[in-house]
């Protein structure tokens, strides 16, 4: 059985939906409450967001190379997944073959 989500996030971690769900989602409040996760919901973005990322990017106004990004093979999710936990990598990108 796969983990479920609030298993994967750390104490006081954050959510950040970004999906459109065809049916309604079971989540529990419980762990959600217990675990003091943030979860966030995301409705649309406009093109007005991506051209300012880009140019705060562009005008490096943003040190993108400061950001802790890992890129690890799907076989290594566990890894991964305990970069994540451990703040070493502010974000986890899996390569699926």
């Amino acid at each position: 059985m796969a983990p479920y989500l609030l298993d994967l996030v750390k104490i006081r971690g954050q959510i950040v939906e970004v999906g459109v769900f065809k049916q309604p989602v079971p989540i529990d409040l419980r762990t959600l409450n217990f675990h003091e996760v943030d979860l966030i919901g995301s409705r649309v973005y406009a093109t007005d967001d991506f051209e300012r990322a880009i140019n705060l990017a562009t005008d490096q106004r943003i040190d993108l190379k400061s950001v802790p990004v890992r890129q690890i093979p799907l076989v290594e999710a566990v890894s991964g997944f305990q970069s994540a936990q451990s703040s070493a990598s502010l974000k986890v990108i899996f390569e699926v073959e």
